[in-house]
């Protein structure tokens, strides 16, 4: 699955369940709990943003520090390159998650 829909579909679950839990504490939620909740959102948002920029950057350095004579910021890198760059989108996307499970 694409990694950028992947994230997407993440924050999408991560932001309906705390709206669901929201609504069952107290009924209806405050406009407060709504604008609590769009901030997260909002907050999630951009650190995954800031996550798939961070990865574009990582992977296009990769890519020119190859040594095929292709300086294209976008190339198909090794599997063992390509894991590297990967994982730390990965760890980019968990600390996010984290920190919007955490916000209070």
């Amino acid at each position: 699955m694409d990694k950028r829909l992947q994230s997407s579909l993440a924050a999408a679950l991560l932001l309906a369940g705390s709206g669901a839990y929201l609504y069952l504490k107290g009924g209806a939620p405050s406009q407060q709990d709504a604008l609590q909740v769009a901030q997260q959102r909002s907050e999630l948002e951009h650190c995954l943003h800031a996550a798939q920029m961070v990865f574009d950057v990582h992977w296009a350095a990769a890519c020119t520090t190859q040594g095929d004579g292709d300086d294209s910021a976008e190339c198909d890198l090794p599997d063992a390159k390509a894991a590297v760059v990967n994982t730390w989108l990965n760890e980019a996307e968990k600390r996010c998650m984290a920190e919007a499970r955490a916000a209070p």
